[in-house]
């Protein structure tokens, strides 16, 4: 496994007992992942955001981001589910902005691909206690689209 992908998967997956406390502002948790699908397949769509400063200074300088306590990646990943029940890595058209109470902002998603995955890296800079409203939208090479929104407060560690 890829130095990003297995630090992404070993910072998500200690996050989330959090993940249960955190919550959208009409009080529903937030979903790090959603299925969906057309005629021909069916997908998971798998979503995360992550303090850039969690990755090492060498997984960071390998793929170009930034550390900084005021960064973060929100990381996107898409499966097709397999007829006999598995997945595989998938890829996808991504794209999406970020709304804080003032303005609404461009993310620039990048194409990351390691041995069995896919993903795509959009970095952003936060204020701290900052509440940051994401639309996300996902296509897949069959047409089939997803839109997916949620909202986190972001903080700044110091």
């Amino acid at each position: 496994m890829r130095p990003l992908l297995q630090t992404l998967l070993i910072v998500t997956a200690s996050l989330l007992p959090l993940a249960a406390l955190a919550q959208s502002p009409g009080g529903a948790p937030i979903e790090s992942s959603v299925e969906f699908g057309d005629q021909t397949s069916s997908y998971e769509l798998h979503y995360s955001l992550v303090p850039s400063a969690f990755l090492s200074d060498a997984v960071a300088a390998a793929y170009g981001v930034t550390r900084a306590n005021n960064r973060a990646l929100i990381n996107i990943s898409l499966r097709e589910t397999l007829a006999d029940g598995g997945t595989r890595e998938q890829t996808a058209q991504v794209s999406g902005s970020y709304t804080d109470l003032i303005q609404k902002k461009t993310l620039e998603f990048r194409e990351i691909r390691e041995q069995g995955a896919i993903y795509y890296i959009a970095e952003f800079r936060h204020s701290d206690r900052e509440m940051l409203r994401f639309d996300i939208s996902v296509t897949t090479p069959s047409g089939a689209q997803k839109t997916i929104t949620f909202s986190r407060t972001l903080y700044v560690d110091e």
